[in-house]
């Protein structure tokens, strides 16, 4: 008897519009909300912003 998993549709993400399965949250500076981006536009948020956040990730796949 294992866990099921409960399947969530794709959502798409901020920056590029495309759906994926697994989306991280960040912002890119203290002013600015936070957003969901994909693992393709994840590098270039977070790598030369001096106030960029991670905020954790969002999977269609949940356990339940």
């Amino acid at each position: 008897m294992g866990r099921r998993r409960k399947l969530l549709p794709p959502k798409p993400c901020e920056k590029c519009g495309q759906h994926a399965d697994r989306l991280v949250r960040v912002k890119e500076s203290a002013q600015t909300p936070w957003i969901m981006v994909c693992y393709t536009c994840w590098p270039d948020i977070g790598e030369e912003n001096e106030g960029y956040e991670y905020g954790g990730e969002w999977r269609a796949s949940k356990r339940r």
